[in-house]
């Protein structure tokens, strides 16, 4: 959803049922700030995905991993990826020179790490360069699939 000039909206959740969801807000360029309101829906069954090797999918919400883009248009460079890797799985994910200025990752389950720092101690707004991160989930003894969110 782009707000731009305005748009109302409400969050509603049904209360009978469990809901996890992660909302983002991007700051809009000077320029953009009063455009016309736009929404863009994306369904899961509509989310490009990458298998970039046996036991890695990658959800491309927003922007590209492993030749796979999201249809999601955005205004200021964005990008949102969900991976879902078996346990001792490792996989490289570039992150573009745009992103160079902030880079969280969320943890979802499991203990992933990036270039070799546990994400539960990466701090948000902490910087990730572009040269390839590597994505690592938990020890070998884990049991638990990894889940993760680059923003």
């Amino acid at each position: 959803m782009l707000p731009g000039c305005g748009i109302v909206y409400s969050e509603m959740s049904h209360e009978d049922e469990r809901t996890h969801w992660l909302q983002l807000w991007t700051n809009l360029p000077k320029e953009h700030k009063m455009c016309e309101p736009q929404y863009q829906e994306l369904l899961d069954g509509q989310t490009p995905c990458a298998r970039p090797q046996d036991g890695v999918f990658v959800k491309v919400i927003a922007g590209e991993s492993h030749g796979v883009k999201s249809h999601i248009y955005t205004r200021t460079p964005t990008m949102l990826l969900d991976f879902k890797m078996d346990k001792n799985q490792t996989v490289t994910q570039t992150i573009p020179a745009f992103r160079q200025h902030a880079t969280d990752s969320f943890k979802l389950s499991a203990a992933p790490h990036i270039l070799g720092i546990p994400t539960a101690r990466l701090k948000q707004k902490r910087t990730i360069p572009s040269s390839s991160p590597r994505m690592v989930p938990a020890p070998s003894g884990s049991r638990q699939r990894m889940r993760q969110r680059i923003l």
